[in-house]
């Protein structure tokens, strides 16, 4: 775990380069993939809360893996967690820059970003 946000970027870049040049090593481990199976379950269920905890999990075990910041991403969204959403989001771009979703993981981003600030105004806070 690593406080400091820019730095943390900066290693997910590099960890990128390298699951480039051998994806076997964002592959799940077992453990991993049986969260994120349970999670799976979950969201058919439309236990949100539920999934997200066992992607937080699956996330522990496999803190590389691309798919599962997005998978989160996107439970975060249906829980109106938008600055979650939004970090998780951003973690998948700085660990897979060249999928195949990129503008739409940016888009959802700005879409996020927006329903955050709305949001706070309604609540009368600040990001």
């Amino acid at each position: 775990k690593i406080d400091d946000e820019s730095a943390a970027g900066l290693i997910r870049q590099r960890v990128a380069t390298i699951v480039k040049a051998d994806p076997g090593l964002a592959e799940l481990p077992e453990e991993a993939r049986k969260s994120a199976l349970r999670g799976d379950l979950f969201i058919k269920d439309g236990v949100f809360t539920d999934a997200l905890a066992e992607y937080r999990k699956a996330l522990k075990i496999a803190p590389f893996n691309a798919q599962l910041y997005f998978n989160a991403a996107l439970i975060c969204d249906q829980l109106k967690e938008y600055r979650q959403a939004i970090n998780l989001m951003t973690v998948y771009l700085q660990l897979n820059p060249d999928a195949p979703n990129v503008r739409a993981a940016k888009d959802g981003i700005y879409r996020w970003e927006f329903q955050l600030e709305e949001q706070l105004r309604t609540r009368g806070e600040r990001k």
